[in-house]
């Protein structure tokens, strides 16, 4: 089962995401189950819902074969938890997916450890089938990367917003 997860906490809709894994479901076989959030477009192919709680949400994760997120911390952490194999496709600005980049950054660092990252959303369908063969490191591995990333990366956010006040 793939599961794809947009997140809880953004007001922002993530359409491009679903409706590229809506199309990639009508056309793999597997069963895919995503959580939509505030998306206006209702999957054709996919089971779907918008909003579960953080633990139903962890099932989901802990069950996939592979999860699809966007590059937020949480769903990042659980799939590493529990050796889950992701693809990150992160938010972009430009598409009014967010406010700002934030995503961009922590989907380049995560880039460098070997967490595939999907910036053309025309590349998911092949990433996935790559997926199949693609080895990724361990969970304490990235663990420890992603929070020393993390933490670079809020610092530097911190520097940046003294700057400006």
């Amino acid at each position: 089962m793939i599961f794809v997860t947009v997140g809880t906490g953004s007001t922002y809709g993530f359409e491009r995401l679903i409706i590229a894994m809506d199309d990639i479901a009508n056309r793999i076989d597997e069963k895919v189950i995503m959580q939509i959030g505030c998306a206006k477009y209702r999957p054709k192919y996919a089971s779907y819902f918008y909003f579960i709680p953080r633990s139903e949400n962890e099932e989901y994760i802990k069950n996939s074969r592979l999860t699809i997120a966007h590059a937020a911390a949480g769903s990042i952490l659980m799939a590493f938890h529990y050796n889950i194999e992701l693809i990150l496709v992160p938010r972009d600005r430009f598409y009014n997916e967010c406010i700002d980049n934030h995503q961009m950054d922590m989907a380049r660092q995560l880039e460098k450890e070997g967490i595939k990252v999907i910036y053309d959303i025309n590349n998911l369908m092949n990433a996935i089938v790559l997926k199949n063969n693609y080895n990724q490191k361990s969970y304490a591995t990235h663990k420890d990367l992603f929070i020393q990333n993390l933490k670079l990366y809020l610092c530097d956010l911190d520097n940046k917003l003294k700057i400006r006040r």
